[in-house]
């Protein structure tokens, strides 16, 4: 299992798109988990979710609409807040990008130029934390297998069956944070300008970008202004010394 989570923020959208490749055997259990989860998101206001499924990955699209900073954060707080219901890592996965924090999203514009500016606070230890959690469980499993008699050759067969099973899920669980990832992309409106920012497992950060579009005609203009006061500076100047002269 590993999960591929695109995170795009327009002026006045968030769109969340998870791809999460399963494991066989739990696949059945993980396609009815993610669409009670996506069920329940839909309840959010100005929110709307869409899944496909197949056996060997799933699918999740979340778009949420806000008029302003503020307003995105109280509904990624509400998405946040629903999938922690019963916490378990898939819920962890679809709350990953709505438990951060959208600080800066301005336009300021100079004189000779225009910008965008893009601050984020982002945070993904919930996820390793309950991945630990399911690790460590693997393990204990594992040694529980191990001590447990089995006095029949069925007994020891089954054991040893059971062992394997647990033994790749294991190794799948060890797997998972080197395979997911999450990439933040930010597309301004203003400008056909993008950037995207890849975030590994587990990571506290902060995503910046500044990006600057540059006036030219008014970088001219004052240029050539700027040129016409020295040339009338440099000519008092010439006059003033002639007159001085005589």
């Amino acid at each position: 299992m590993s999960a591929a989570t695109r995170v795009t923020l327009t002026d006045h959208q968030r769109t969340v798109v998870y791809r999460i490749y399963l494991y066989l055997p739990t696949a059945e259990s993980t396609h009815a988990r993610l669409t009670e989860l996506t069920e329940r998101l839909v309840a959010t206001e100005q929110c709307t979710t869409s899944i496909v499924l197949s056996d060997s990955q799933a699918m999740v699209t979340v778009d949420v609409t806000f008029d302003s900073l503020e307003e995105l954060a109280d509904i990624g707080a509400a998405l946040s807040e629903s999938l922690a219901q019963d916490p378990d890592l898939i819920s962890a996965l679809l709350g990953a990008p709505w438990g951060g924090s959208v600080d800066t999203w301005q336009y300021p514009r100079t004189l000779w130029q225009d910008q965008f500016v893009y601050r984020e606070h982002i945070d993904k230890s919930s996820v390793d934390t309950l991945w630990q959690t399911n690790a460590q469980y693997a393990e204990w499993r594992l040694i529980e297998l191990a001590d447990a008699p089995a006095e029949t050759e069925r007994a020891r067969m089954e054991k040893r069956l059971a062992q394997i099973a647990l033994n790749e899920q294991r190794l799948i669980w060890e797997y998972l944070p080197r395979s997911s990832y999450w990439v933040y992309a930010v597309a301004p409106e203003n400008t056909p300008w993008t950037k995207e920012t890849l975030v590994p497992w587990g990571q506290q950060r902060v995503l910046e970008a500044v990006h600057s579009v540059y006036r030219w005609r008014s970088v001219a203009l004052t240029a050539l202004l700027a040129g016409a006061c020295l040339g009338t500076m440099v000519v008092v100047t010439l006059l003033v010394r002639r007159k001085r002269l005589r």
